[in-house]
């Protein structure tokens, strides 16, 4: 098992120990949401390094969010506060990145920011439909009621930040999403009662079945589209077996979807 010094709050703290801020922008910045560290962990720890949490208001230019528990509703209201204006949107680990390099990642070229939000719920939210194209700092609209419509088109695995080839992902990163997928109480509020509706309560059957059938669906259309989805074509694949393996086999009845083209 690899230890990360980003998600290890012993590592983080050695390598922060002798922070400089002078090449930091800013001393307070709002927070929200926990992971890799929890919330109030990770508050303690800025102040420990010189900077001042702060609770999110529709004001601020900048704010850290972490990987999980953050509202829906909080980012779409400060997104429609600053539409036409500046926002800076960091992860924790890109926050550990600055601190560490004196360097903002946010200036670093597109493909290496796109990088630090890969996989991370949040800021895949922030860069599709919302009005605001993550990672530019630019927000260029408040939203809207074409969001539910946008996200009803990508759909909660695509939410979560479940993706396949390009993108790059781990089998155990992809898994990992599926994980909360199955395991989470209920779907944001972004989506439509209907859609959330179809796909039931957390681990029950109609929730397996529906993940089973898009991924399965994902699957066939890319052996429609020929070999340049083979990448793609073989991490769905197994990730339908290893959805099929974890939580179907034994516990559920319903008929497992093909991935066969007719």
């Amino acid at each position: 098992m690899i230890i990360h010094p980003f998600r290890n709050r012993h590592l983080r703290d050695w390598l922060c120990e002798s922070i400089d801020l002078a090449n930091i922008a800013f001393r307070s910045i709002p927070t929200t949401g926990s992971g890799p560290f929890e919330e109030r962990e990770f508050d303690d720890f800025l102040r420990r390094v010189g900077i001042v949490p702060q609770p999110l208001k529709n004001s601020t230019g900048a704010v850290v969010i972490g990987r999980r528990d953050w509202g829906e509703s909080e980012l779409l209201a400060l997104i429609k506060a600053r539409s036409g204006k500046r926002l800076r949107v960091y992860s924790q680990e890109m926050v550990l990145a600055y601190l560490v390099s004196g360097r903002d990642p946010l200036d670093a070229p597109r493909e290496v920011v796109v990088q630090w939000g890969r996989g991370h719920p949040a800021l895949t939210y922030l860069s599709e439909g919302v009005g605001f194209d993550w990672p530019t700092t630019t927000v260029h609209s408040g939203g809207g009621t074409e969001l539910q419509g946008d996200w009803l088109k990508v759909g909660h695995l695509k939410y979560l930040g479940y993706a396949v080839g390009s993108a790059s992902l781990s089998a155990d990163e992809r898994h990992e999403i599926l994980d909360r997928a199955y395991h989470a109480r209920r779907l944001p509020p972004v989506f439509s009662d209907d859609y959330r509706d179809d796909w039931g309560g957390p681990r029950s059957s109609a929730r397996l079945q529906k993940m089973a059938q898009s991924i399965a669906s994902f699957c066939r259309s890319g052996k429609r589209r020929g070999r340049s989805m083979d990448i793609a074509v073989a991490e769905w694949d197994s990730d339908l077996e290893w959805l099929r393996v974890k939580y179907y086999t034994g516990r559920h009845r319903f008929e497992w979807p093909s991935t066969d083209v007719r």
